[in-house]
């Protein structure tokens, strides 16, 4: 999951579709494949320098009171900040891009904890993170557990 606001560029020798969609979904700007030329760097270099002076606050509202700003990552109630953990952002950040889709653990862990070693990330590490949001997030964000296997965000509470 992308730690800062600069811009990255993957550049690899692999062409298979599901790595370059998995690099995507760790949040890189852009993605070459080698050979590649020169010009075709410069150009995602420009767009991306382009797009970073372009970036203005974007605000979504959760619901009456729940507003999400995704340029801070920061959840806002009644004009008050809502004190959450970079990972409970992360993963609060996850479901309101996956609404009403199932969400897997393995999709979680790929999501929230990719740049763990993925073999240490335990349930309780989920289930921790995913109890704190709910804490605090409830009951506006509807975060429902299926068979303790799949999870979805069913919306929020207006």
């Amino acid at each position: 999951y992308k730690k800062s606001n600069s811009p990255i560029i993957v550049i690899s020798w692999t062409s298979v579709l599901d790595n370059i969609v998995n690099w995507y979904n760790l949040w890189i700007d852009d993605y070459l494949v080698k050979p590649y030329f020169k010009e075709e760097l410069y150009a995602s270099i420009r767009h991306l320098i382009r797009k970073k002076h372009s970036v203005t606050r974007s605000i979504l509202t959760i619901c009456n009171n729940i507003i999400f700003d995704t340029s801070n990552r920061i959840f806002i109630k009644n004009d008050c900040i809502i004190k959450l953990t970079s990972r409970e952002v992360k993963l609060a950040e996850y479901f309101i891009y996956n609404i009403w889709e199932l969400v897997t653990k393995i999709q979680l862990i790929n999501s929230v904890w990719w740049e763990y070693d993925l073999l240490k990330v335990t349930d309780n590490n989920i289930n921790v993170i995913l109890s704190n949001v709910r804490r605090k997030l409830w009951p506006w964000f509807r975060l429902k557990t299926i068979v303790n296997v799949w999870y979805i965000l069913e919306g929020w509470k207006n």
